[in-house]
């Protein structure tokens, strides 16, 4: 008489299977979510620079605008003194 295979209730290997399987897509999306956040973090941070950089390169122009400025007051200066003598 031929023996009959009977399929356990809980077949370990299944589930041991299904585990792993479950916890390879879990990492694999675990890891896409944290590349797709870290290049978003990254794209915001090098926008940030730049818009530094602008500022910057403004109050440098500022400073050379007031440097020059003050330059210019000072020989108006000197020449209001040499009309009044």
């Amino acid at each position: 008489m031929p023996q009959r295979y009977s399929p356990s209730p809980v077949n370990f290997s299944r589930v041991i299977i299904l585990a792993l399987g479950f916890g390879t897509i879990t990492g694999w999306g675990m890891y896409a979510l944290a590349s797709r956040s870290a290049a978003e973090v990254e794209s915001q941070l090098r926008g940030q620079v730049k818009h530094l950089h602008q500022m910057q390169m403004d109050l440098l122009t500022e400073r050379q605008r007031t440097t020059t400025a003050v330059g210019d007051l000072e020989q108006l200066r000197s020449q209001v003194s040499k009309l009044r003598q």
